[in-house]
Formats: structure tokens, C-alpha cells, sequence
């Protein structure tokens, strides 16, 4: 009685709470109503979610969180804390970078020669090895790229090192994945350590499908590399 998803009750519950509560949380042994984040839920109650975790965002910076709230609200059921912390992360303190990615499709399988039980190596045949396409958005202007590896992150990395100038003289130095939520459909958070010339930056990228998550904290690692050379051209 009060949980409230809908958007509807959100809203007028934010309001007035008496809309649609005729007694009050307390009186049943309730210290508060919980406004519960999910698909049905709508952008008063995101906002003011976001305002109780210390995220005070324009109209524009709302506008985009809130469009990758409810994508992200279709594919699992509540949305938690940690998720909300991530996507501001991605969509908000990100805004300023060199390099987005706009765009991401693998192809990634095992070779039919599996099912009689044969081994087979990634390598012995490219046709056989994971294909990604890419597209990316570099100082405005939609780049595309496409390579093939090992394996689809491998492939992904490599696709994007094809086009984004600050990859080439960089290494990966660690790539971490952890699950931001338990469960089965919690988001996947990536980390990656890239180092060049003596610099060492940390990219994130969060998402439901960990590849696209693996290619953000790629990215947001490169961008970070980009602002580390101009920052050394201009002698900062």
C-alpha cells in the first residue's frame, strides 16, 4: 500500500501524499512510503530520487539520464541506487568527451565443427572469430570502424583502436567486471588501467550487456588519455 511504482501514484503521492494514501506510512508501524524505481515510474520520481542521492541535474542532463533510466527499467525489474549512480556517471559527467560511442554490433559464436565434438582454435580461421562494428562519434564527426580477434572484447577494443589516435601507444594494463546489483539481470561495471608513456588513467563503462559496458570504460579511458596529452602539449 505504500510502494508506489506507477507514475501516476508517483507523482501525486510526491504532491500530496494523501492522493492516494488514506492513512499515513507511521500509523501501520512505517517510517516512510518507498517510491519504487522501475518501468512504470516517471520522471517526478526519478527526479526527486536522484535529489535524495545528492544528484541535482538541469533539464537537459535530466532528459538524458532519464531516457537511459527507462531503457534500462524495460530489460530488468526495480531499479537500485547503484544503478542510478552509474547511468549519471555515463550520461552526465561524460558529456564533454572527445570520443562516444554511438553504435556497437558483435558477431561471436562456436564453428559447427563443435557439435561432433572437434576442438576447434579461434585463430585457424578468421571466419571463425568474432567480427565487431563500430561506430563512433570523434570531435562530432561518425567515424566507423570494424576489426575481427580472439575474442569479442578483444574485437571491440580492436575496432575502436582502429580510429581513436590516443589507442595506438597505449596499453592495457587490467580489465575488471563486476555486477553493480546481485541478480541475474544487474548491470555490468567495467574497469579498465591503460598506460602510455608513463601515464596510467582508470576508464569505467557500466550497461546490462557487458560488452557494451567493456567498450564505454575502453572509451572513457581513451578520452582520458586525450586530455592527459593536452594537457602535456600545453605544459600543464
Amino acid at each position: 500500500a505504500f510502494a508506489h511504482e506507477s507514475g501516476i501514484h508517483q507523482d501525486g503521492v510526491l504532491k500530496k501524499a494523501t492522493t492516494y494514501e488514506i492513512m499515513t506510512p507511521e500509523s501501520v508501524g512505517l517510517n516512510t512510503n518507498r517510491m519504487v524505481l522501475g518501468k512504470h515510474s516517471g520522471r517526478h520520481a526519478f527526479k526527486d530520487h536522484l535529489s535524495t542521492l545528492g544528484y541535482e541535474l538541469d533539464d537537459e542532463q535530466l532528459h538524458r539520464t532519464f531516457v537511459r533510466f527507462k531503457a534500462l527499467a524495460d530489460k530488468k525489474g526495480e531499479i537500485f541506487d547503484e544503478d542510478l549512480e552509474v547511468l549519471v556517471e555515463d550520461e552526465v559527467v561524460r558529456m564533454d568527451d572527445r570520443y562516444h560511442l554511438r553504435r556497437l554490433h558483435v558477431s561471436s559464436g562456436t564453428h559447427v565443427a563443435a557439435e561432433r565434438g572437434e576442438s576447434v582454435r579461434p585463430d585457424a580461421d578468421t571466419q571463425d572469430s568474432p567480427v565487431a562494428a563500430v561506430e563512433l562519434d570523434i570531435d562530432g564527426e561518425v567515424t566507423p570502424s570494424a576489426s575481427w580477434g580472439n575474442g569479442s572484447v578483444e574485437t571491440v577494443f580492436k575496432a575502436i583502436s582502429k580510429v581513436i589516435p590516443d589507442a595506438e601507444t597505449a596499453v592495457l594494463k587490467r580489465y575488471e567486471v563486476k555486477a553493480v546489483t546481485s541478480g541475474i539481470d544487474s548491470q555490468a561495471e567495467v574497469t579498465v588501467l591503460m598506460e602510455r608513456e608513463e601515464r596510467t588513467v582508470i576508464g569505467r563503462g557500466s550497461d546490462y550487456d557487458v560488452i557494451i559496458a567493456s567498450s564505454k570504460a575502453f572509451v572513457n579511458a581513451l578520452n582520458k588519455l586525450a586530455i592527459k596529452r593536452g594537457r602535456s602539449r600545453s605544459g600543464v
